[in-house]
Formats: structure tokens, sequence, C-alpha cells
């Protein structure tokens, strides 16, 4: 059944079931409950490296959350987290602005890139030439539509030693960010380029030189990084296992607990050091549908409002969601590996819950080969898991309904104006801009955002 669908029932199974409404949840009970939709994918679990993580949300009296999660194999399994690594970098870049707040930076100033590190870096996958390119820019098209190419710039801005500091600060220990999205080998992904920010008259406020992180290390956690039997490189097939340690790598459990910080962030003990502006931008551009946007401009039956929102099912023609209902998240697709981390909002049946989940679909075993089941299987799944889990909230008892906040999505009205006290959580430590020069240098090459 689609999402649609879901939601046109929703009425008539919150009215029938109202007496058989249970409060305590279980991953095993819930699937055994619905073995003709599940028991394929769950009983082959470790095959498709299956990872969920599901958080009921009850509100007391003053609207403060409680947070009960459920967890089936979180983090069991190695998985390629792939575009799912955009959300912290949309938050360590703006962490990033705040920290230089004394130089007048802002998330709208233009900057420029002097690309040093990799021959492979280009006018487009840094995101040149486009009319509106800023921070404030990158962050919206990798939340709203994932462009890699959003991500390279903002890998520069926040260097691979300042991203891994602020995971690991946070907690997030195993996680780690070595590569851009831009082919660029294993040393050129050290080397940052210089940045240089503007003001609205082209006059420069600041710059960041050259940074090194030559001493970064990969992945170095408790699960093994080799995928599959083997894997194709340059139209060779190599016969051996995909190796990921080189590659970016987030825990589902920190996504979902990075999610939770964002949406919730007077709940948790170790903040992110956002204003209220950012906290309101990242809800926006994550909750969003594409045709939503001023600029760029999305058609929306290319780019429906299900487009990087993968729990999301739509019957056979169909380009809008249900009203009533909105999705904040990131998504991550690539080498058959599958992952949504979402909190859901139904302002309609006062329903509100997180849901994290990963599933690997690549019968051959063969990686980089462009054969997988992401259609076939593992679209499929995530959509039923969502139906799912999403009936099991209209089942369930909330002593107090949410109020949720009010948002403006649609960039085509004007949103009315309110005051927004800018002021961070947290002092934020102060990052030093000017760092040594590395070891690698290429001649330099003049790139205008």
């Amino acid at each position: 059944m689609t999402t649609k669908r879901i939601f046109l029932f929703a009425g008539l199974l919150w009215g029938l079931y109202f007496p058989l409404r249970a409060q305590h949840f279980s991953f095993d009970k819930f699937f055994d409950a619905n073995k003709d939709l599940f028991d394929s994918i769950v009983s082959n679990k470790e095959k498709y490296k299956l990872q969920i993580l599901y958080t009921q949300i009850d509100r007391n009296e003053k609207q403060e959350p409680r947070f009960s999660t459920y967890s089936f194999d979180a983090d069991k399994y190695y998985y390629y987290c792939a575009s799912t690594i955009k959300l912290p970098a949309a938050v360590f870049a703006l962490e990033k602005l705040n920290s230089i707040s004394k130089y007048h930076v802002t998330k709208e100033d233009s900057f420029s890139i002097e690309n040093l590190s990799c021959d492979n870096l280009t006018d487009e996958n840094l995101s040149i030439k486009k009319k509106r390119t800023c921070i404030d820019q990158l962050i919206k098209e990798m939340l709203l539509v994932s462009n890699n190419y959003a991500f390279n710039p903002l890998y520069d801005f926040i260097t691979p030693e300042l991203f891994n500091k602020r995971l690991h600060e946070l907690g997030y220990k195993n996680a780690v960010v070595c590569r851009r999205f831009a082919g660029c080998d294993s040393l050129e992904n050290l080397l940052t380029n210089p940045i240089t920010f503007y003001d609205s008259f082209s006059v420069p406020k600041i710059k960041q030189d050259v940074v090194s992180a030559y001493d970064l290390k990969g992945y170095s956690g408790p699960l093994s990084p080799l995928v599959g039997k083997g894997n194709m490189k340059s139209g060779q097939f190599i016969n051996a296992p995909f190796n990921f340690s080189r590659f970016n790598y987030i825990p589902l459990s920190n996504l979902h607990d990075l999610l939770q910080k964002i949406i919730f962030p007077d709940t948790v003990s170790k903040k992110i050091n956002l204003t209220q502006s950012d906290y309101k931008s990242l809800m926006k551009y994550m909750g969003m549908f594409p045709r939503e946007s001023f600029y760029p401009e999305y058609n929306g039956d290319t780019f429906p409002d299900n487009y990087m929102k993968f729990f999301i099912g739509l019957d056979s023609g169909e380009t809008r969601m249900p009203s009533n209902l909105r999705v904040f998240n990131k998504v991550g697709q690539a080498y058959g590996f599958i992952t949504d981390c979402g909190y859901v909002e139904d302002t309609v049946n006062k329903v509100e819950f997180f849901l994290s989940a990963s599933i690997y679909v690549n019968k051959n075993e063969i990686l980089n080969d462009g054969i997988y089941e992401y259609d076939a299987i593992g679209f499929p799944f995530l959509h039923q898991l969502f139906n799912k889990i999403y009936e099991t909230e209209l089942l369930r008892n909330r002593a107090v309904k949410p109020k949720f906040r009010k948002f403006y999505f649609d960039e085509h009205f004007t949103e009315p104006k309110e005051e927004i006290e800018e002021k961070l959580d947290t002092e934020i430590p102060t990052i030093q801009l000017e760092e040594k020069k590395g070891k690698k240098h290429r001649k330099k090459k003049n790139r205008k955002i």
C-alpha cells in the first residue's frame, strides 16, 4: 500500500483499532505480525545487512519530548553511509560560520576557491558559476536534492581535521570523514583548498589558507570495511572484496542521534553550536519539497514530493504527498546500500516519530558494476517498513498531543518576518583560519564562486 493510501485510511484505522492500542513495542513482535511483508528480508538479515532504529516520542504538558528508541541490529554491520554524511556537513559548516562571526561572515556571502589539491576538481563539482552559490545555497541543495557537488566546497571549508574533531566531540568515535565526492585520491582528499569570503561589493572579508590533514587515518572501527566478493575498477573485474576503509563513515545510530539534536536541540546533553536561525534553515531544507524551491527551480513531475525521501512510496503517476505529512530527512544510496534517516510529522493525526534504516541489495556481491536490486527489493522494503511503523503510531496512545512548529516551506510565497534571537547554545571554540601550508601543491587555478 502506498503512503497516500495509508494516510487516506488513517482515520479509519484510528477508529477501528482504538481498543487494541498497545504501548510496548518490539521488532520481534512487529516482524512476526507482518511476516508476509518482511520475512524474506528479516530471515536473511545478515545478507541484507539490515539495521533499523525507531524512536517513539511522548510529550508532557510542557510539550517536552521523551524518547523511547528501539533497535534492530543497528550498527551491527558495516554499511556505506554515502550521502548521509551531508547531514553533519551542513551542521558543521554552520557551526564554523558562527565561530568566525567576528569577521562578519554570513552563510549568504559569496566565496572563491583556489584549487591546489585535486586535478579532478572542476568548476562543476565545486559548484562554481552558479547564480547564487554561498554556504546557505550549498546546504540547501545537499539536503533538498542531495547534490554531491555541493558537499565539496563545504569539505574544504570545514576541513577534514575539524570535521572529524567535531564528530568525535559529539561522541561519534567510529565516524570518519576523509573524502570528497569528486574522484580525488586518498592524499588529495587530505589537502583542502584556500577559500576567500567576500562582501556584497566583492571586497574580501577573510581568507582561510590551505589546511593539510596528512595524519588522518581512514576507518578503524570494529566492523570490517571489506564488502562483497569482487568489484569492478576501470572496467576490470577485481577478484577481491571492495575496501571502504578510505571512505566516509558514520554509524546509523550516530545519524539518528544527530537528527534528534537538530529537531529537539533542548533535549540533548552534547549540543551542536547553532543559532535558532540555523536550526530553522536545516529543518526547512530537510522538510521542503523540490517544487517549493524558488532557486534552483525543480519541475514537480521530474522531482516529485518523495524525491530523496526513500521511506515514501507514491502511486504510479502521483507526484504529491499528503498535505499533512512532512519528512525531515537525509538519504544515502550507493554500492547497493540504501539508507534513510528521518523525523516524521503528521499534522492531522498528531503523529511524530524518528525512523532510520539501511539495507544492502547486491545479489551478485559484485560492487561498482551498477547492478543492484534497489527497485526490486530496497525501495519496496523501506516503503512497507514506513507504512507499518506509521500504522503502529496511529494505534499508539498519547496522553499529550504534539504541537508542531510552523514552517513556511514554499519559497514562491513571502514568509512573514519574525524576530529570531541569534544566540548560540554553547560557546564555540576558536577555529584557526591561517594554518601551515600542506606538503603537496599544484598550480593555482582561480575559481570564483
